[in-house]
């Protein structure tokens, strides 16, 4: 048996507490010891689904889920930093099906059923939000793929539907404007 760094950092695990407590408290474990410790908390109403992580420089982590709560859904993307359980910031947008996050430099691009956007890492505001995609309420089981990032071009393509659509639709954006290319 191992009891070196290398084995304790391997037996850490994360766990989600979905019982009578707040929701969204995500806590990191040492198997070997059973200690838990709070690793963030990201405080939902009644449910979380579609979590994606983005691991970044500086031991930041991308947080993004689809939040099911009394009045509706909702996509949130958050930004959080190793030993606070608070996020840096935080973004809410009302469309389903988040998307997985593409960093790219100190920006991210993150996409949801109704809309695509480029984010500054840095405070969370959009650089740019390109919205009115899909009708959410027509085509909520509609997702888009995880953004392909080019110098001069962003392009976010969706999922075909089968029985519906076998095709692909792609949308071409400028990284800096948001604007569409051909």
């Amino acid at each position: 048996m191992r009891t070196d760094a290398s084995n304790e950092q391997h037996n850490r695990r994360f766990s989600a507490d979905y019982g009578h407590r707040p929701k969204g408290r995500i806590e990191i474990a040492d198997t070997v010891s059973r200690d838990r410790k709070l690793f963030i908390d990201l405080h939902v109403g009644i449910m979380v689904d579609k979590i994606y992580v983005l691991c970044l420089p500086e031991r930041r982590w991308l947080w993004v889920w689809q939040e099911t709560y009394e009045e509706g859904i909702e996509s949130d993307f958050a930004l959080f930093t190793s030993g606070n359980p608070d996020p840096v910031w935080k973004l809410k947008f009302k469309d389903p099906n988040p998307g997985m996050p593409v960093a790219d430099g100190n920006a991210v691009y993150i996409s949801t059923l109704g809309r695509v956007a480029k984010i500054s890492l840095t405070d969370g505001h959009p650089v740019w939000v390109k919205e009115g995609l899909y009708n959410s309420y027509k085509f909520s089981f509609m997702k888009i793929d995880k953004p392909v990032v080019f110098p001069d071009k962003v392009i976010f393509v969706d999922f075909p539907i089968p029985g519906h659509r076998d095709s692909r639709d792609s949308l071409f954006l400028d990284p800096l404007t948001g604007e569409r290319k051909k």
